[in-house]
């Protein structure tokens, strides 16, 4: 998630300040896609072998963990709507720059299910 931030934030800059021109996320396409893979593959190889969950209530850390879940997808779904709603008029995109966006989208949002789970564990069961 970090190199996600790391790589977009710059490019969510960028389209903020206005019409972006031709293709302007072009050099992320690369970099987006290898960490997304990654992610995904974690995601997915953790769900097959998940081990049963122990309850360790705190309540300061479930809240920071369902509170950084939440932050990250909004984020993601800044970007997705700033990219696809607010600036497709005047800046032109790839079908493969936006397929990149959207699988990207979809690895923040399991990444918060991740997070979810896990701060599940820190939750009082009563």
């Amino acid at each position: 998630m970090v190199f996600i931030l790391y790589i977009t934030l710059p490019f969510y800059r960028l389209m903020l300040r206005g019409p972006a021109g031709d293709r302007p996320g072009a050099r992320l396409i690369l970099p987006a896609v290898c960490v997304v893979t990654v992610m995904q593959i974690c995601y997915w190889s953790k769900r097959k072998i998940r081990p049963p969950v122990s309850r360790h209530p705190n309540a300061l850390i479930a809240n920071v963990l369902l509170f950084v879940s939440r932050l990250s997808f909004i984020f993601a779904g800044a970007v997705f709507s700033l990219t696809v709603f607010t600036r497709s008029g005047d800046t032109r995109t790839s079908p493969i720059g936006i397929a990149a966006l959207i699988a990207a989208t979809f690895a923040q949002f399991c990444y918060v299910r991740e997070l979810e789970h896990h701060a599940r564990k820190f939750e009082d069961p009563a």
